[in-house]
Formats: structure tokens, sequence, C-alpha cells
């Protein structure tokens, strides 16, 4: 139950973020692209897949959060 309780605060929490952060999220976990390739997909610098990936994990956090599941800080 905990797993599909997860699942769905993760589904919502993927719906909250804007389209630029969800699209590093699913290519970076969902298809396994490297951020090169997610650059080169996204028509943008490295760098700025870098920078979204940092605010979008953030973001996921804080909304995991507020649902109620602790993410472990990245180290």
């Amino acid at each position: 139950m905990l797993g599909w309780e997860l699942g769905q605060a993760l589904a919502g929490a993927l719906n909250q973020l804007s389209p630029d952060h969800r699209a590093v999220i699913e290519l970076t976990f969902g298809e396994e692209r490297s951020y090169p390739e997610i650059a080169q997909i996204l028509d943008c610098p490295l760098n700025t897949v870098k920078t979204r990936m940092f605010h979008a994990r953030k973001k996921l956090a804080q909304l995991l959060a507020q649902r109620g599941h602790a993410v472990p800080a990245a180290t």
C-alpha cells in the first residue's frame, strides 16, 4: 500500500512541475537519457538541462514533503 501511495503522490507532484522541469525528469528517469542527450533532444545548452534538473528535483522534494513523504537528502 505504501508503494501505491508514494506512486500516486509522485504522479501528482510530477503533474505540478513546469513542462521543462517535467521533461528533464521524464527523460532522465523514465527514458534513462544522459544530460547531453537531453540537451540535444530539448535543443538547449547542457548547463540548462543541469539547472532544470536541480530545480525540478528540489520542487519534487517540496511537493512530496507537503504530501507527507520524506525524501532523503542527496549526498
